[in-house]
């Protein structure tokens, strides 16, 4: 005979246990998933509407050269336009004004200045979080006019500088937390003594704009000390 095994109140027990552990893991990660991606799109609706807005003010109409308030960032989309039109020009692309038209049209589809309020808006702000500016931020001259070239590719601006801006920013963001954290524990051990004092005294400087701070870094460890390259990361010539 086969002897089955012996079943009893702890083994019953022992499994449910388990089986509630397993399942408090899951609600765990579940709901630390659902933190996460709250958070995620919060940072990412944060985002949208701060450049949206942005770009909301940036086409807020200014008086023009004879007073008639014009949207600034569509005077410059216009601009950007025409500079592309004379460049054509210059190279003796176009045949007759018909082509010239027609690209110049081509353009403004394409920078949505043919569309309404609301959605140009919404375009120029996608435009601006993915970098793409159509043929306006990137475009050739005609095979028989190769030499003559109009290339601003923004996405490839920015890449190009991104790995130093990210060294930059992260070695600050670094030192700040590596001498932060242990300055702020050793304040808060030593309240109201003559460091936290100093500090408090010193913290007002803190609303200072980054820029300004930059400035005067700039100023006293590059041009007067010279342990710094002056601009960028790099000198600009050999010694």
């Amino acid at each position: 005979m086969i002897e089955m095994p012996e079943i009893n109140d702890k083994n019953i027990a022992a499994g449910s246990a388990q089986g509630n552990l397993s399942r408090l893991h899951i609600s765990e990660i579940i709901s630390a998933a659902r933190f996460m991606l709250s958070k995620v799109l919060m940072i990412g609706m944060t985002i949208f509407l701060g450049v949206f807005v942005t770009v909301l003010i940036a086409n807020k109409p200014a008086p023009g050269g004879w007073g008639i308030p014009q949207p600034q960032f569509e005077a410059s989309i216009e601009t950007q336009i025409e500079r592309v039109i004379r460049g054509y020009l210059y190279t003796g692309a176009f045949v007759g004004t018909d082509s010239m038209d027609e690209l110049r049209e081509s353009l403004r589809e394409e920078a949505g200045l043919n569309l309404p309020y609301w959605p140009r808006h919404l375009l120029w702000t996608y435009k601006v979080l993915t970098f793409n500016w159509g043929r306006i931020g990137s475009f050739e001259a005609p095979p028989s006019h190769a030499q003559t070239r109009f290339d601003f590719d923004i996405a490839g601006i920015v890449l190009k500088h991104f790995p130093r801006t990210l060294l930059l920013v992260g070695t600050a963001n670094l030192i700040v937390f590596l001498v932060g954290i242990p300055l702020s524990l050793y304040l808060a051990r030593h309240y109201g003594k003559f460091t936290d004092r100093v500090v408090s005294f010193f913290s007002p400087l803190s609303s200072v704009p980054s820029w300004v701070i930059g400035i005067l870094l700039v100023a006293v460890f590059a041009v007067e000390l010279r342990w710094f390259p002056v601009s960028g990361m790099f000198d600009t010539l050999p010694p």
